[in-house]
């Protein structure tokens, strides 16, 4: 039997989740104070109100017409946007792709790249929808905000939303939430919470009947069944997801410890059959070349081999979308710093319309190659600090000369491993491995140094060439077969 993950590394397995360039990851601290490059003040826009006065809020407000971005008044970065009553623009309704302000009837495309419309709460949205704050491109150097509906979850053709509701969650304390029973190939339960916490997790998840699936009182005593679990704002349980298939036709309990949560909004989707190809949303921040007709060549390099690494089991890369975000927030954002500042980030996908990975894409960072929101992350939900990968363009491109030809892309390959939900097969000190029975064991042991780290020559034939190594340099871009047949079900897939 494999050793399993051991509770102090889980934690910070789960916290940082990123590749790295260094033989040790600090631990994560989101109370660090950061600088980025000069700029000592951080923004967070879902918290300003700021801007010209609308003379709508919503549709409802406009007999006859209804509630559109007012491109007559001048844009101002980070400012709410101006609302006012007129006819539709565009042909989009909420949720429709959209590449520009103009495809949305009103007037209103999201960063993520979905059609959203103007709200106060959500009994102005539809049903499956929500009410939040949504960031707005209105210039070449602005982004502004708007209150307005998108859909709370996507998924792709061949996936059902099986339940989308809030649920009460009592603060501070551990809580059982049933999951329907499913007889489909994959399911995926995500516990969206009112409020940011590093303190929420999954204590255990059992079937109604009482089997075990996850213990984490027995977290590296025993072989988990179903060992991905999810951390901080959104909780993701994914079903299945390790070595074995787990029971189904039989409800499922999750225990959560809430954290400051006073409620959920508990979201289930279901996959029918295996997917194809994945969509991706890359969003450039302090990077060039969004505008253009191609991507740079080394983003272009990194997504074709990305592309390469899902061919070998049968996925591809279907659309990719690129957008650049404008303004202050791309300013601070271009450079890394801290934890916090990535779930940041993450948030500003709020409004994506449609089922894609997002993959912001940053300048530089003090801290990471790469880093995951998630193990796994919110793989159908945007908005939230769990929602994407980052990946640190100008340091890839400075390193991978030195390394393998495609690095950059097997990075990509790991962090997007990561959202859905792979663990590292070994980590640094080769006491820690994954749950995969059929992943290469490197084992402290084999620590030739004697320095109490397992670098990428150590590991050689024995894990270093997989994707989810803890510090590969390599570009094989290995899979497992158990993790490729995982990915065939992820609900991220098409």
């Amino acid at each position: 039997m494999r050793a399993a993950i051991a509770l102090g590394s889980l934690v910070a397995l789960l916290g940082a989740g990123c590749y790295r360039s260094n033989e040790r990851a600090p631990a994560p601290d989101a109370s660090v104070v950061f600088v980025d490059g000069g700029r000592d003040a951080r923004i967070d826009p879902m918290e300003r109100d700021v801007g010209p006065i609308s003379t709508c809020a919503r549709p409802l407000d406009c007999p006859g017409a209804t509630c559109i971005l007012n491109t007559a008044i001048s844009p101002a970065d980070l400012a709410d946007v101006p609302l006012t009553c007129a006819p539709p623009v565009g042909p989009g309704g909420v949720g429709d792709l959209c590449a520009q302000n103009a495809d949305c009837s009103e007037n209103l495309c999201a960063l993520g790249g979905g059609c959203v419309v103007p709200c106060i709460d959500e009994s102005d949205c539809l049903a499956g929808h929500q009410c939040t704050r949504i960031p707005i491109v209105t210039s070449a150097s602005t982004m502004q905000f708007a209150r307005a509906c998108t859909p709370w979850v996507t998924v792709p053709e061949s996936a059902t939303v099986v339940e989308n509701a809030t649920v009460s969650a009592m603060p501070n304390a551990q809580q059982d939430f049933t999951v329907a029973r499913f007889d489909a190939p994959s399911r995926l339960s995500l516990f969206v919470a009112e409020s940011d916490d590093d303190n929420r997790f999954v204590i255990s998840l059992r079937t109604a009947g009482g089997t075990p699936l996850f213990d984490l009182d027995q977290w590296g005593i025993t072989l988990q069944p179903n060992p991905a679990i999810g951390f901080f704002q959104t909780v993701s349980v994914l079903l299945p997801s390790g070595m074995r298939d787990v029971p189904r036709g039989d409800d499922y309990v999750v225990n959560l410890l809430n954290g400051n949560a006073r409620q959920y909004r508990r979201i289930t989707v279901e996959r029918t059959s295996p997917g194809t190809r994945i969509d991706l949303n890359f969003i450039y921040v302090g990077v060039d070349g969004a505008e253009a007709p191609m991507a740079p060549r080394f983003i272009a390099n990194m997504v074709t081999r990305y592309g390469e690494i899902l061919g070998t089991f049968g996925l591809s890369v279907g659309s990719v979308r690129r957008v650049r975000m404008p303004g202050a927030l791309a300013r601070q954002h271009e450079v890394i710093e801290s934890q916090g500042e990535v779930a940041d980030l993450l948030r500003l996908s709020a409004g994506t319309g449609r089922a894609v990975l997002n993959v912001f894409l940053i300048r530089s960072s003090t801290i990471f190659f790469g880093i995951s929101g998630g193990l796994p992350g919110a793989i159908n939900v945007h908005g939230t600090g769990n929602s994407g990968v980052v990946l640190s363009i100008e340091d890839l491109e400075s390193i991978e000369p030195f390394l393998e030809e495609g690095f950059a892309g097997a990075v990509m390959a790991h962090e997007l491993g990561h959202f859905q939900g792979f663990p590292h097969t070994s980590e640094a000190d080769g006491t820690v491995l994954d749950v995969f029975e059929d992943t290469p064991e490197c084992l402290i042991a084999r620590d030739a140094n004697g320095d109490g780290f397992l670098d990428p020559g150590e590991c050689r034939g024995f894990g270093a060439d997989h994707v989810m190594f803890w510090q590969g340099v390599s570009a094989a871009g290995i899979f497992s077969p158990r993790q490729q047949a995982l990915l065939r079900i992820s609900t991220a897939l098409h």
